[in-house]
């Protein structure tokens, strides 16, 4: 067979065996044929063109520069398109799967005003049932007994917190009304937690009593530390 014409077959071969590494798992066996083929088609090259016509050997080799890179290039890019492609590749995660824990979070948070029955006892955390459904819920640190009625006062990300019901939200829900919360409902009971009671004398206060075994007696407005008695007996 003329030295050309082996050339030109040893070249479709290494081709076609790149191709096939691209899709089919050899562990680079596959690309090491390709490569010995592909040289030995540059030598039968060399052989037939080599002296005598410089420009076809050089063509040949052009040739194998631009085919090489394009054939990898069109193999990659019709993988992920392929049987073996899709098992071999993990596809991303489909718009349901991405959105199930937002719709968790949008449920829990249209839960937040209602009120339920606990289902199992808080302590703290527990079961609810929430307008026919029964909801993973917790108190905000108390027990709550079972059969209670209680109040959601915060949705956040995947758990709810609830309150046991007043004496005025209980009357309300057996007539029939809209109970009227008598607490603020928190956004987020951590970033957002109840304020701290304080309190003040009154301004008509003398003095405060002083605590039962407290010995000496307390200071009144206008008299000097100095000027306290003391019983240090």
């Amino acid at each position: 067979m003329d030295p050309s014409t082996i050339a030109l077959l040893l070249m479709a071969v290494g081709l076609v065996l790149i191709v096939a590494e691209v899709f089919i798992p050899s562990g680079g066996a596959i690309s090491v044929c390709s490569a010995v083929t592909i040289l030995a088609g540059v030598y039968y090259a060399w052989t037939a063109w080599g002296s005598s016509s410089p420009l076809k050997l050089v063509a040949y080799l052009a040739s194998l520069s631009i085919l090489i890179p394009t054939g990898i290039g069109t193999a990659l890019y019709m993988l992920p398109h392929t049987r073996v492609g899709k098992a071999a590749i993990l596809s991303g995660p489909t718009p349901e799967e991405t959105d199930a824990f937002g719709d968790l979070e949008r449920k829990h948070a249209a839960f937040v005003g209602q009120f339920g029955v606990t289902v199992t006892i808080l302590n703290p955390a527990g079961t609810v049932r929430i307008g026919g459904e029964r909801v993973a819920c917790q108190s905000e640190g108390s027990i709550i007994e079972h059969g209670v009625t209680v109040r959601i006062v915060s949705a956040r990300y995947n758990f709810v917190i609830v309150r046991a019901a007043t004496g005025p939200e209980l009357a309300a829900l057996a007539t029939g009304g809209t109970p009227t919360p008598s607490e603020p409902i928190l956004s987020d009971p951590i970033l957002s937690p109840p304020a701290l009671e304080t309190s003040t004398l009154s301004e008509g206060d003398a003095s405060a009593p002083s605590a039962a075994g407290n010995h000496g007696s307390a200071q009144k407005p206008g008299e000097h530390p100095a000027d306290i008695d003391f019983d240090l007996s």
